[in-house]
């Protein structure tokens, strides 16, 4: 049972950690820029020295034969550092009273003028904000992006219900 325990203790933290992050960079931006913090880069890059330490592991240590546990690990520690990395580095963005624009190494670049706004949705299992505009372009802002909370204010401002 103590491997259960601790995985779900470990959710409990992640999810609060997250939550708190979120909300203290809800609101900070500046000049209005959109990016992600010091969270997300710092997760990135541990999970990547975590994928080295285990990749050490299996090259020059006796594990006692344990390949698909470490392979698995060397794996899922890997691509998460991968993608972690990719957007701390790669997601940018920029918003002011006139425009909402957002690069991702995902999606491209993409800006939109808040006047062809056409909705605004919360997504609570990724937990992103999807803006839909007119040409049918959706631009999705992580609840980890600081400067979030000015955006959906702005388009509360606007109307929309967020």
């Amino acid at each position: 049972m103590f491997g259960v325990d601790s995985g779900i203790i470990g959710g409990i933290i992640a999810v609060a950690l997250c939550a708190y992050i979120s909300n203290r960079n809800s609101h900070k931006s500046y000049d209005g820029n959109l990016r992600y913090g010091l969270f997300v880069f710092s997760f990135g890059w541990i999970t990547l020295f975590a994928t080295f330490g285990l990749i050490y592991i299996v090259a020059f240590t006796d594990h006692g034969g344990q390949y698909i546990a470490l392979s698995i690990l060397i794996l899922m520690f890997g691509g998460i550092s991968f993608f972690s990395l990719a957007e701390g580095f790669g997601v940018k963005g920029k918003f002011n009273d006139e425009l909402l624009e957002l690069k991702t190494p995902w999606s491209g670049s993409k800006k939109e003028s808040w006047s062809n706004l056409e909705s605004v949705e919360f997504n609570s299992a990724c937990s992103w904000y999807a803006f839909t505009f007119k040409s049918g372009t959706k631009i999705r802002l992580s609840y980890m992006l600081s400067g979030h909370g000015l955006v959906v204010e702005h388009a509360k401002s606007l109307g929309f219900d967020c």
